[in-house]
């Protein structure tokens, strides 16, 4: 195996254009609460996408899950 002169050199430049593309689907994006209400003119408030926080009931942890 060859060592690459710098990041210019040919070989380490076709080295590069032979990586596959890796998709990591382990990682997570959370886009911040108001991303939506904050940037879009307000005529679409009522079909932007929102966060909508749900009442929860007792939570219990039974036989390793929670219930």
């Amino acid at each position: 195996m060859r060592v690459p002169d710098g990041p210019s050199d040919p070989a380490l430049l076709s080295d590069m254009a032979e990586l596959p593309r890796i998709i990591s689907v382990d990682d997570h994006v959370v886009e911040p609460a108001t991303l939506w209400s904050d940037r879009l003119p307000g005529r679409y408030a009522d079909v932007a996408p929102r966060i909508v926080r749900a009442p929860m009931g007792e939570i219990t942890f039974l036989g390793g899950k929670l219930t």
